[in-house]
């Protein structure tokens, strides 16, 4: 293990010193695109966590198909935030009372438990939380059931990477669309 020290400028003109454990290959340079995705990602963290931002998350992500939930834990962790993964309802709802957990994203259709139930359960004990599900059914009236059910938003599958970053760029607390996202 080698430190690494970083200093760099955020846009408030804040100084940042971040110091990296980054483990080093033989060479000082990054030898893949996915040692430089690993660099920038602990980079992130860092900035987030490390220096009193409030701005990472810890998201309770609820979804039965692994390359699904792999697309939404990837993009949850390049955008600086933690998640907390569940393949099915009844695991969902232990993790939600055993965590601190600020958004919850999940599938309707889940095993043991359905997603509908568990927005309903994490709503009446968070009722300011923000709740995305995603399903392969986007009809109206499915929506209208998201949203009775407590979701803020129904995003269909397949699912659109641009959209899931969006949808939870709006939702962060300092965002200026975090109580209108309702669709």
């Amino acid at each position: 293990m080698k430190l690494g020290i970083i200093d760099t400028v955020l846009p408030q003109s804040d100084q940042i010193r971040a110091i990296l454990s980054i483990r080093r290959a033989k060479s000082a340079t990054c030898r893949s695109l996915s040692h430089y995705s690993l660099f920038l990602s602990a980079f992130t963290l860092v900035l987030n966590r490390g220096l009193g931002y409030k701005s990472c998350m810890r998201i309770l992500v609820v979804e039965d198909n692994k390359a699904v939930s792999l697309i939404i834990c990837r993009i949850i962790e390049e955008m600086g935030h933690d998640y907390v993964l569940a393949s099915d309802g009844e695991v969902a709802l232990r993790l939600f009372q055993q965590r601190d957990i600020d958004m919850l994203v999940a599938d309707v259709e889940l095993p043991v438990l359905d997603g509908f139930i568990v927005a309903r359960e994490v709503r009446n004990q968070s009722p300011a939380i923000p709740i995305l599900f995603i399903s392969g059914n986007s009809s109206d009236a499915y929506r209208q059931q998201c949203l009775d059910a407590g979701g803020d938003m129904l995003l269909p599958k397949p699912l659109k990477p641009s959209e899931l970053r969006r949808w939870l760029q709006g939702m962060m607390p300092d965002s200026p669309h975090a109580s209108s996202a309702l669709a």
